[in-house]
């Protein structure tokens, strides 16, 4: 028997009709579908709902149990239901049915549509943490815009092949495969993305891709790319040449974690729009250089931890960065423990507020020019050159700390400090503090 569901009102109701009921493991051929019947699915969060009921997993925040272990397979069936099943409907009200139900792990769809239609895919298959493997054949996908969330909390998919998707229109492609955590490979090769403006958090945390192919990808409309690849851990390369990211206002933590880059080409990075661009090296651990040189800079207002934990990398040339509207730099080079050099004398710091923990662990500098450096407008100073234990002399002639509120442990450890030149007496009064400590030697004026 058939089991079709209707509902009236608020109240489900069950219809029987006749059928030779066949069980999905024994499909056959035997139905045909009915040339050029088109169906309509129901939204990507509707639909993720009623996969969850149907498995009949139970959430439970205050236990943490957030993902769904139960859904194994999302697959089309030629076959009907079989009596027992309960079912439930996966198309919009009035068009022919795509009846779905679950069975020994495995969600089934069956239609009697030739095609399945859908224009909203967000959050389709949200927490399903257990799904292995998805068949999208007979699905139409020419007219969605929007596919964010769509894959998010699968940790069950290791290979993922979507090159039957038609994404030509889609839009927002965010928060697409986050926290996809065991996903070694994804086959994006016929993407179109000519359209999407929103890519942030796209490959957010998935700690398991060792190479991606993006080549194919058109980027010219988006404008956030902030998180994009955050936390790709086991990312070893990575091809953006072909990038344009002329429309882009957000790079923040683009790279984040990506501790096993050993190289970054970004000659072709186009960052006039870009304003935010804080955390987007952070804990690139194994990166040993970055050529910044085509970097512009001049909209950018958030710099904070952009290089921080960066360990690997010895020396930075920043002489071509406009900083001019940058409020906030702190923690900006925190961590650079084997930076030998950076070259930071064009940097204008009129509008900068904060540089907390800026120069914190450069264990490595020796010198630093901070000559442009105007820091009238700077409330806090925390920590700026803490643990900067090679730094043998500093020009702070033109700082001006009239606004800090937050000094504290400026110069901590710099014990080969030997000269500081400054008129500013809260500077004045910091390396006074530490000369009281034992760093003998020292200068100031």
């Amino acid at each position: 028997m058939k089991i079709r569901s209707f509902f009236i009102g608020l109240v489900p109701f069950i219809a029987l009709t006749l059928c030779t009921p066949v069980h999905p493991a024994e499909q056959t051929d035997s139905i045909s579908h009915l040339t050029g019947l088109e169906t309509t699915m129901l939204s990507g969060k509707e639909i993720n709902e009623i996969l969850h009921d149907l498995s009949g997993y139970e959430f439970d925040l205050e236990k943490n149990i957030t993902s769904d272990e139960n859904i194994k397979s999302f697959v089309k069936s030629l076959d009907p239901p079989p009596e027992e099943a309960k079912t439930a409907l996966l198309s919009v009200e009035g068009e022919p049915e795509v009846i779905a139900w679950f069975e020994n792990g495995t969600i089934y769809r069956y239609t009697e549509a030739e095609t399945i239609k859908t224009t909203d895919m967000a959050e389709m298959f949200k927490d399903c943490s257990g799904l292995t493997e998805i068949d999208f054949t007979g699905i139409d996908t020419s007219e969605v815009t929007t596919m964010k969330w769509m894959f998010s909390g699968c940790k069950g998919l290791v290979e993922l092949d979507l090159t039957t998707l038609n994404t030509s229109n889609v839009t927002d492609m965010s928060c697409m495969f986050i926290a996809c955590d065991n996903l070694q490979k994804v086959d994006l090769s016929s993407f179109d993305t000519s359209n999407v403006t929103d890519m942030s958090f796209m490959f957010d945390s998935c700690k398991s891709l060792t190479e991606l192919d993006l080549t194919g990808f058109s980027t010219g409309k988006v404008t956030n790319m902030g998180s994009m690849f955050d936390e790709c851990g086991s990312l070893e390369s990575l091809d953006l040449t072909s990038f344009d990211t002329s429309s882009v206002t957000n790079m923040g933590c683009m790279f984040y974690m990506c501790g096993k880059l050993k190289s970054l080409d970004l000659s072709s990075f186009d960052t006039s729009n870009v304003t935010s661009m804080d955390t987007i090296f952070r804990s690139c651990g194994a990166l040993t250089e970055l050529d910044l040189s085509g970097f512009d800079t001049s909209k950018v207002m958030y710099m904070t931890s952009m290089f921080e934990s960066c360990t690997h990398i010895k020396k930075l040339d920043l002489s071509n960065f406009d900083t001019s509207n940058v409020a906030d730099m702190s923690w900006m080079f925190c961590g650079c423990e084997n930076l030998e050099e950076v070259d930071v004398s064009s940097f204008t710091t009129t509008n900068v507020l904060e540089m907390r923990s800026m120069f914190e662990y450069c264990m490595s500098l020796k010198e630093l020019d901070l000559k442009s450096f105007d820091t009238a407008n700077v409330v806090n100073m925390e920590a700026v050159f803490y643990e900067c234990s090679n730094l043998e002399e500093l020009d702070l002639s033109n700082f001006d700390t009239k606004n800090v509120t937050n000094d504290y442990a400026m110069f901590y450890n710099c014990k080969k400090l030997e000269s500081v030149k400054t008129d500013d007496e809260l500077i004045k009064a910091k390396i006074y503090d530490i000369m009281v400590l034992g760093y003998d030697g020292m200068s100031v004026g």
